[in-house]
């Protein structure tokens, strides 16, 4: 039927060129024999209604040929926590080096702060979407590595015992915690991304007495970045990851209390700075930030304790 024709090459105008014919047909077969099972008597409006039941020619074209997505549906998972954790640690980076840029200025404000850290993120945001997706576009086109990321998270003799939900680490944790690490290496060790000049500019600088402790903070920090990637590997808690954990977070609650047991912690320096930037105030600031640390460790501790008593099986 004429009616029929016109749909079938209206939906054909929306299919891949490789399967085209073969859709088509399928789709003119299918139509006919719901048409004939109308009887001899089918008029021209049941046609109508009919074909107005299967919907637009783009709808069926897409649901027998479903558009193929830049990343391939397996890899998503895996593909959304590097995402997140790589524009994490990113924004952190760009914040400190945002941060200590305009300290190393006179008349430095809060907004101007807001204000150069959100434009400037958002090109280094893009540049990193553009990048991962591009990476998982070439893994997901039938690469060797698609298969292996596929297969990565787990095996049959490796599948984890569940007892709870709380087991299932989420990226967005994995991500923040990524971040933080990194973010906490990069204010300890300006020199690794810091110009001579530019540190000697700086208003606030640590205390000799604090700088004494950066290196086995920095060796903490690393532990925490590679001990963040153990989870990405694998983002399921376990009775190993838990004690691990614990661990890591009894030395934070270490290196913050000995930072709020100090009474300065920085040297202030240079004239016609905002009142926030005080010494008082900053040293203050400092202790509070330590204080917050210590406690949000401690309740770290104390969950992952209650959590491994909880679990049957380690």
């Amino acid at each position: 039927m004429e009616l029929v024709e016109r749909y079938v090459e209206a939906v054909k105008q929306y299919l891949p060129d490789e399967k085209k014919d073969e859709i088509s047909r399928e789709i003119r077969a299918t139509l006919l024999d719901e048409v004939d099972a109308m009887g001899p008597t089918c008029s021209t409006a049941q046609v109508n209604q009919l074909l107005a039941s299967w919907g637009a020619p783009r709808k069926v074209a897409t649901q027998f040929a479903p558009p193929v997505p830049l990343v391939a549906q397996e890899l998503m998972p895996i593909y959304w926590v590097i995402l997140k954790s790589a524009l994490s640690v990113f924004f952190a980076i760009h914040a400190v080096v945002t941060g200590l840029s305009l300290l190393s200025a006179e008349g430095v404000g809060v907004i101007s702060f807001v204000l150069k850290l959100g434009l400037g993120f958002v090109d280094t945001a893009l540049w990193i979407f553009a990048v991962v997706t591009l990476v998982f576009f070439a893994i997901s086109n039938d690469s060797p590595l698609k298969a292996t990321l596929s297969q990565m998270e787990w095996s049959v003799d490796k599948l984890p015992v569940q007892n709870a939900k709380w087991q299932h680490i989420k990226g967005g944790d994995i991500a923040t915690d990524l971040a933080t690490a990194i973010f906490l290496i990069a204010l300890v060790q300006p020199s690794l991304w810091m110009s001579q000049k530019m540190m000697e500019s700086m208003h606030i600088a640590f205390l000799p007495v604090v700088q004494e402790w950066f290196m086995p903070a920095t060796m903490l920090f690393a532990v925490s970045i590679v001990f963040s990637l153990w989870q990405a590997l694998t983002p399921f808690w376990s009775k190993s990851k838990l004690i691990a954990n614990i661990a890591i977070n009894l030395a934070y609650v270490a290196m913050f209390t000995g930072l709020a047991w100090l009474p300065e912690v920085f040297s202030v320096t240079g004239e016609s700075l905002p009142f926030y930037l005080a010494d008082e105030i900053v040293n203050r600031n400092a202790k509070v930030v330590s204080m917050v640390f210590i406690a949000l460790n401690g309740f770290l501790i104390i969950r992952d304790l209650r959590r491994i008593r909880s679990l049957k099986v380690g």
